[in-house]
Order: structure tokens, then C-alpha cells, then sequence
């Protein structure tokens, strides 16, 4: 006897579209067929797809900038995840000067533990003050945490030699490099000047951070792991020459890969002309782009230039968007945007649009994410996977608004957007999860998942 049947349904995977039945056991998927008998729990899915979880693997909850914390926690950001359709995250943690990373780890993992309601991993942020503890990535591979965070801007900012080193060590234990990639030095001479000539609103975010700048990052960045046999990801590529550097590697057959979000897909920088708050709220960075390079984000995801679809999920408040603007200064507005609930609805609008197909979907925000972070056995529909099951309205015609969303903040920049698509239901690990607009989860029912590559 089968615990639960998700029955008529047509199953999306990354490399086909067919009608079928699944059977879930113990948490995992067991069968997979026509007409499957053997079970009391059967739900309905005739005229809708069936889909693996979707995979975020670039989230921030309680994300500490020392004088703000981004407003999801672990159990917010994790439940509006789910009722999005993302079952599964990767967030982050941050050692302390004088902490191991292990210790770190511990901290961090226990921080989470007591309140998810998805299954989650963390990476590992390598700063300046990690460089002396390198010797114990061997230990954190064993734990599950084989990704490593490294920045090339702001407070965790690490030159290229110390870039170098940490390459190198992410290369001996087999992990992989993901890559915050910006020209910091730079940025700081551009802000430095416009600040000094007066020029404090949010538009001057985007204009000292200038694309072809981030663009000599991510080649930097490349070019130093590709050196060292490093292989490296990519976070939040938003502009077209960035793109270009990496398809060029990737035509060389340099082990590196790229993501892009969905406020390069549906924003752009005039975004940041707007009027009083609304114009600091999209702060990001890297920051949104002329609508060139949002058509080039699209195409790069139809043409595998990009390989998959993150949020960087970085939620803060209006209250806390507003300082930068009370301190008239762009550098003081938190950065981050909310869009953990919202992506997977966001990119299937990529096939209504005719970007690119059913299969490629899941692809880019399911398993593709999944095999990138080590998800072993998550992002996709097979037996002795998961059983992390979604299923999807392809027909529903909605108008995001705030209101219909459940991530703690009070905006979302999507507001009004005309959608099709809405996550029926969803199943964690066998458990329903979602059902009838209603988290059916608790705290803490989430697993840390040990990844492996």
C-alpha cells in the first residue's frame, strides 16, 4: 500500500513532458506509471503538471549587515518558499573572526534547524579572516557543505591572491567556487565621486557599478579558478557583457557556470527613477540594467549561456529601504529584493512567452540547481528520488499582488505584474505540504541536507 498517489497529472522533467501517475513511500518516489493503484491518499492532478520541487540555491535568511537584518527568517522565507513551489534552499553562514567554520557551521545550522519548513543547505563564505582556515574545508566536504562563498566586493572583499588561495583550496577537496563578482576598488573610486559631487539618489547605485566593470570581474574570477583547476558559479548575472565572459570560457572548456534572477528578467534600472522610496527599494547588486540586457538575460537562459534561475532572495523592509534615503546617501540603502515565492511562477512565464519549453523550465529552476549544489536526490521526478512534488496550474491567469504573497515584508516589485501559473500543491519529502492555500508544515519539519558532488 502506497502512502500517497498523485494521479492524471502530466509530468514536466527537465527532458520530457508525458502523462503518468506517481506513487510516493517513505518519503520517496516509488512508482512512476499509468493508472497506479494501491493507495487511499490519492490527489487529483488531471490538467495540471506535475513537477519536481524547485531548487533556490541563493537565499538570505536573517541575513545580519550588522545595523540591519533582512526580514525573513528561516521559517517565513522557507514557508513562502513552499507555497511557491521551492522546496529545497541554499543559504548561507559567515564565521566570526575568531570562530572555525566548523563552529560556524554548527551555529548556523542550529539557527535553522528549529525552524524550516523546506529542506535546506548552507554555503560556506570564505573572508580575509578565513584565509588562515583554509585547512578546514576537508572537514566541512564531510559535512555537506561543499560550496564555498567567496566575494570580490564589500567587507568580505578578497583581493586576487587571496581569491587565489582560496581557489586552491576549494580545488583539493573537489568543491565548487560561487562567485559574488564585482570590481570593489573600483566601485569605491566611482562612489567616492559621486558622492562627492552631490549625487545621493538610488540611480547613482546602478551608474557606479557599471557593467563592463562587473564584466572584468567575472573574467577575472574565471581566469584565476580556471588556473588553479577550480571549477566556479556565478551569482547574479544581470548584464550581457558579463554574459559574454562566460559563454567564452565555457567555449574553451573552462568548468564555469552561470545564474541569473528574476529582477534581471523583470526589472530594469529605470526602476531606480522613481519617486522618493519606491526608487531605493530594487537596490540590488549587482544592480538592475538597461532594458538591453534584460532581453539578453532571457536569451542567454533559451540558449544555455546562463544555466539556471536563483533569487538571491534578500528581503528588507520599506522601513529599512528608507535609511539610505534619510541619510542621503544610495551606499546606505540595504541591498536585496524578495522574490523566493514568486520565481517559479516568474520563469514559466519564460515558456508562456515562448523563451523556451516546459522541460527547460524545470531545468533551469529545479534540477539543474539541484545537480549544480549537490542535491543528490532532489530536482527531479524519478524513482528513489524525493518525493518533493509540485503541482502546477499552467492555465490560471493572475495579477501578483503583496497581499496573495507570504514573505515577511511589506513590498514586492512585482506588484501588478500579469501572470499565468499558480502552484496548486506541494509535497516535501512525501509530506503534503501545501494544500488548499494552507502550509500543512510546522517548524523545524525542514531537513539540513548534507550535499555531495
Amino acid at each position: 500500500m502506497m502512502e500517497t498517489i498523485i494521479k492524471g497529472g502530466t509530468l514536466i522533467t527537465a527532458s520530457a513532458s508525458y502523462q503518468a501517475d506517481i506513487g510516493i513511500e517513505g518519503g520517496k518516489i516509488v512508482q512512476i506509471g499509468r493508472d497506479l493503484q494501491g493507495s487511499t491518499n490519492v490527489y487529483d492532478a488531471t490538467g495540471k503538471w506535475v513537477t519536481p520541487g524547485a531548487v533556490d540555491i541563493h537565499v538570505h535568511m536573517e541575513l545580519d549587515l550588522g545595523d540591519v537584518v533582512s526580514s525573513d527568517t528561516f521559517y517565513t522565507g522557507t514557508r513562502a518558499g513552499l507555497f511557491g513551489g521551492t522546496t529545497s534552499v541554499v543559504d548561507f553562514i559567515e564565521a566570526r573572526a575568531d570562530e572555525s567554520l566548523r563552529d560556524a557551521f554548527l551555529r548556523r545550522k542550529a539557527q535553522a534547524d528549529a525552524q524550516v519548513v523546506a529542506d535546506y543547505g548552507l554555503h560556506m563564505t570564505l573572508t580575509p579572516h578565513d584565509m588562515n582556515k583554509l585547512d578546514e574545508l576537508v572537514g566541512l566536504v564531510q559535512d555537506g557543505v561543499p560550496t564555498y562563498k567567496l566575494y570580490m566586493a564589500y567587507g568580505h572583499y578578497l583581493d586576487d591572491g587571496e581569491l587565489l588561495r582560496a581557489f586552491q583550496a576549494i580545488a583539493r577537496v573537489g568543491g565548487l567556487a560561487v562567485i559574488h563578482a564585482e570590481n570593489w576598488r573600483a566601485i569605491q573610486v566611482l562612489v567616492a565621486d559621486a558622492l562627492h559631487n552631490g549625487n545621493t539618489s538610488p540611480i547613482w547605485h546602478a551608474l557606479t557599478r557599471p557593467a563592463d566593470l562587473e564584466a572584468e570581474a567575472v573574467g577575472r574570477a574565471i581566469a584565476l579558478a580556471h588556473h588553479v583547476h577550480c571549477p566556479i558559479h556565478i551569482f547574479h548575472v544581470g548584464c550581457d557583457a558579463s554574459v559574454r565572459r562566460i559563454v567564452a570560457a565555457r567555449a574553451q572548456g573552462v568548468a564555469v557556470t552561470g545564474e541569473t534572477c528574476p529582477q534581471y528578467l523583470f526589472l530594469d534600472e529605470t526602476a531606480y527613477q522613481r519617486p522618493h522610496l519606491e526608487g531605493a527599494l530594487t537596490v540590488c547588486a549587482p544592480p538592475l540594467r538597461p532594458l538591453a540586457d534584460q532581453r539578453a538575460m532571457w536569451h542567454a537562459l533559451e540558449h544555455d549561456h546562463l544555466q539556471i534561475v536563483s533569487t538571491d532572495h534578500a528581503p528588507f523592509t520599506r522601513a529599512q529601504k528608507q535609511r539610505g534615503l534619510d541619510e542621503r546617501s544610495f551606499t546606505r540603502i540595504p541591498g536585496g529584493i524578495p522574490s523566493i515565492e514568486s520565481r517559479f511562477t516568474l520563469l514559466y512565464n519564460g515558456v508562456r512567452q515562448g523563451f523556451f519549453s516546459p522541460s527547460r523550465w524545470v531545468e533551469l529552476c529545479c534540477t539543474r540547481p539541484a545537480q549544480l549544489a549537490g542535491f543528490t536526490n532532489k530536482g527531479n521526478l524519478a524513482i528513489g528520488y524525493d518525493a518533493d512534488v509540485v503541482v502546477f496550474d499552467p492555465q490560471y491567469a493572475q495579477t501578483l499582488r503583496l497581499d496573495a504573497l507570504h514573505e515577511q515584508v511589506d513590498w514586492t516589485p512585482y506588484e501588478g505584474q500579469a501572470l499565468f501559473g499558480k502552484v496548486e500543491a506541494v509535497w516535501l519529502r512525501g509530506k503534503h505540504a501545501i494544500h488548499d492555500g494552507a502550509c500543512l508544515l510546522q517548524a523545524g519539519e525542514g531537513q539540513f541536507v548534507a550535499r555531495r558532488f
